[in-house]
C-alpha cells in the first residue's frame, strides 16, 4: 500500500510505534555492517556468502528505507537523516567480526535468534497498529523475517553436523544474543532517535523504561509468544512440552516486553 495513503491521524501520536520504527530503520538499513562480518566469518562458503549478499542484505535494506519512508511521511518535521548519522557512526564501531558467537554453527543460532526477535516485533506492532498502511508493511516484513530464520535454522544444522555443539552452548548463545538484542542495538538505536526533531518534538519522548513500561503492555495482548517459542526450539530438536524449551521462550518473552 502507498505511504501516501497512510492516515497520519491514527498515529502521529503514538510514541511508541514512533520510538520502534525509528529504531528498527536505523538497524535494518545498516544491514552490510553486520553482512560485512559474517560475509568474512563464512567465506569459506559461498552459498552462504552467495544468500547473505544477494538476499538477505537487500531486503533488510529495504526493511529499512520502507520504514524510513513511512517516518517521514508520517512525522515530516523529523530529520530521519539527522539522527541516522550520528547512530550509523557509533554502531559500525561496534559491528565486529570478533564479536560473533564463537563457532560457525553457534553464530547461526544467534542470527536465529534475532530473526525471531524481529519477527516477533513486527507480528505484535501489526496486531497492535490501526493504521491499514502500516499494518500491510508490518506483516511483510514479518513474513521475510521468518523466511530468512528458515535459511538460517539450515544452515546452522548443516554446521551443526560437523560441530556438534552442546545443548548447554545452544541455550548460552540463545541467552546470549538475546540480551545483545535489547541491551546493544536498541539500546544504542533509542540513544540517537531523539536528535532528529528539527522543532517541537511530535511524539513524547521516552526513557528506556518508559519504552519497556509501553512495550510490555503491548506484547501481553499482542505478542505471538508461541511463534516466539516454535522458532527457538528448532535448534534444540526437542519437543514442545520440553521444561528447556519452555525456560528460553521465557526469556524470550522477557526480551521482547523489554524492547526499547
Amino acid at each position: 500500500m502507498p505511504v501516501h495513503e497512510a492516515k497520519r491521524d491514527v498515529v502521529a501520536s503514538d510514541s511508541v510505534l514512533f520510538h520502534r520504527l525509528v529504531s528498527s530503520s536505523f538497524l535494518e538499513i545498516t544491514a552490510s555492517a553486520y553482512t560485512r562480518n559474517l560475509v568474512a566469518y563464512y567465506a569459506d562458503d559461498a552459498e552462504i556468502h552467495d544468500w547473505l549478499v544477494r538476499i538477505w542484505e537487500p531486503e533488510e535494506v529495504n526493511h529499512g528505507e520502507a520504514m524510513r519512508r513511512y517516518v517521514e511521511a508520517i512525522w515530516p518535521d523529523y530529520d530521519w537523516s539527522l539522527a541516522y548519522t550520528a547512530f550509523h557512526d557509533e554502531y559500525t564501531r561496534m559491528c565486529r567480526v570478533e564479536d560473533l558467537h564463537g563457532s560457525l554453527a553457534l553464530e547461526m543460532v544467534a542470527r536465529c535468534v534475532t530473526e525471531t526477535e524481529t519477527a516477533a516485533t513486527y507480528k505484535m506492532l501489526a496486531r497492535y497498529t490501526e493504521e491499514p498502511v502500516l499494518c500491510d508493511l508490518l506483516q511483510r516484513m514479518y513474513r521475510d523475517e521468518v523466511r530468512h530464520y528458515g535459511y538460517f535454522l539450515g544452515y546452522f544444522r548443516r554446521y551443526a553436523e560437523i560441530e556438534r555443539p552442546s545443548q548447554v552452548r545452544i541455550i548460552h548463545t540463545m541467552l546470549e544474543r538475546t540480551s545483545e538484542v535489547g541491551d546493544t542495538d536498541l539500546g544504542t538505536t533509542l540513544e540517537h532517535v531523539q536528535r532528529g526533531w528539527t522543532g517541537r518534538p511530535e511524539v513524547a519522548p521516552c526513557t528506556a523504561a518508559d519504552l519497556a513500561t509501553a512495550c510490555k503492555r503491548i506484547a501481553r495482548d499482542h505478542c505471538d509468544y508461541g511463534l516466539a517459542r516454535r522458532m527457538l526450539v528448532q535448534p534444540l530438536d526437542w519437543g514442545n512440552d520440553s521444561w528447556r524449551g519452555r525456560a528460553v521462550e521465557q526469556r524470550v518473552r522477557h526480551r521482547i516486553e523489554a524492547m526499547a
